[in-house]
């Protein structure tokens, strides 16, 4: 599996923000992908189960930069294969309700940088619909 990080949703962009934009796979998708123009990478989604407080990001694909934040839980841990089981902090707890217990956390008073959703207004608010088939494999 893919490893996912959810981080605060306050984040600096020190360079590329001019290539920045904003895609949902299908119209009636939830989520909005942040990706690079340059090369397509997506650097950050925003679901709206998250109310704004976080966004979730690939460190397999993408490398970001943030000051350590150590683990809070486990997702899923089950499905991780048994060779990245063992290497879990076996001290972290595993979330029954990750979701709503992610949800009620009180969002962060100071922002330091800026929200998804500022990014995504910066750039008029576009959000391009890709119409992807669902379940299809891409050629």
């Amino acid at each position: 599996p893919m490893d996912l990080v959810y981080l605060s949703n306050d984040m600096v962009v020190d360079r590329g923000r001019s290539c920045l934009r904003f895609f949902k796979l299908r119209d009636q998708s939830s989520s909005i992908n942040c990706v690079t123009e340059c090369c397509y990478t997506t650097v950050l989604v925003e679901h709206p189960s998250y109310q704004g407080a976080a966004v979730l990001a690939f460190p397999d694909i993408c490398h970001l930069t943030t000051k350590p934040i150590p683990p809070a839980a486990r997702l899923f841990a089950e499905d991780f294969p048994a060779s990245k089981r063992l290497a879990l902090e076996p001290t972290m707890p595993a979330l029954a309700e990750p979701w709503q217990e992610a949800r009620d956390r009180p969002l962060p008073v100071q922002i330091l940088g800026q929200r998804f959703q500022e990014l995504l207004a910066e750039r008029g608010g576009e959000v391009t619909v890709l119409d992807l088939p669902e379940g299809a494999s891409l050629p």
